[in-house]
């Protein structure tokens, strides 16, 4: 059947068919902002980044980040998927300072086709709900006293995986999707666990803003692996390259021009090229050896 229409609760979101992490259909992704959108008729004041905003009925405030986050789509198509809608007079996108606001036209058409208020078919669905409730706990108990059980079974406790998981998500701060961190966390081997429980007191004191910390989720994921990434304290200290400082010349004597045309008076064929060029040369140009000679020659003629 294409007409009518049911009563979709929001609920469905906790429910583990809801699968966390995983990339949203389009279709998954309309759900989402129906669901998302504010149903009482008062609107609620919300504190977003030191903030406050109103919320209307059919309304929902959520930024760009948080859809890419919760669809595990890239913010491109998020907004390409938001503009659609718009074109199609499903939804209105404004862009608030801190997040933006959406508005899912005739709202009340997905909530008031039933005639019935939301409250009563609330009421309706905790009736329903504790009638089967009743219903079944009366047959548990016909099937307990055939068994002779009078005693319900325990809920099962968390494993030890589960109890590993919680002090690690504790320890991190709780920051990011707690859902999709426990999906990575059973993904990974028990050493790796381990290692990873003993990296994050290090990782956390090292970031100096928190909101430069990676989210649980991101830093675990094991196709990335980030977790393993070098820490500060574990690179080492660059080794620093020793300043090499030019020898400093002999002293400059007066005349040391003087006792260069002695010394090449009769020079070798080596000094020639220095001799052609001695009237642009420089006292620091000289090499020690030749200003040692120099300054012997200027005492020795008294220059």
């Amino acid at each position: 059947m294409r007409s009518g229409w049911i009563s979709l609760h929001r609920s469905l979101q906790e429910h583990w068919i809801w699968e966390d992490g995983r990339e949203f259909s389009k279709v998954e992704a309309w759900i989402y902002l129906l669901m998302a959108a504010r149903h009482d008729k008062e609107p609620i004041r919300v504190l977003i980044k030191d903030k406050v905003l109103f919320c209307n009925r059919g309304e929902s405030l959520r930024s760009l980040e948080t859809l890419s986050k919760d669809w595990n789509w890239n913010r491109s198509k998020v907004r390409r998927f938001l503009k659609l809608l718009e074109k199609e007079n499903m939804i209105r996108h404004a862009s608030e300072t801190v997040t933006s606001r959406i508005t899912v036209c005739n709202y009340d058409t997905y909530q008031s086709g039933s005639g019935l208020s939301e409250t009563a078919i609330e009421t309706q669905v905790k009736h329903t709900r504790n009638a089967s409730e009743t219903h079944s706990t009366i047959n548990n108990n016909g099937n307990n006293e055939k068994n002779g059980n009078k005693t319900p079974s325990p809920k099962a406790s968390p494993s030890a995986l589960e109890i590993d998981f919680e002090e690690a998500w504790i320890a991190y701060g709780k920051k990011g999707s707690k859902k999709t961190s426990l999906k990575y966390w059973k993904k990974l081997s028990q050493a790796h666990r381990a290692e990873i429980k003993q990296r994050i007191p290090l990782y956390v004191e090292e970031q100096e803003d928190p909101k430069f910390q990676k989210d649980f989720n991101g830093w675990i994921n094991p196709a990335h692996n980030r977790w393993q990434n070098a820490l500060k304290s574990e690179l080492k200290p660059a080794i620093a390259t020793p300043t090499i400082q030019k020898a400093k010349g002999l002293p400059e004597p007066e005349n040391w021009r003087k006792a260069m045309e002695i010394k090449l008076k009769d020079a070798p064929a080596p000094l020639i090229r220095f001799k052609q060029g001695k009237a642009e040369t420089k006292w620091s140009h000289v090499e020690t050896t030749m200003q040692a000679d120099l300054i012997a020659i200027c005492k020795e003629h008294e220059l």
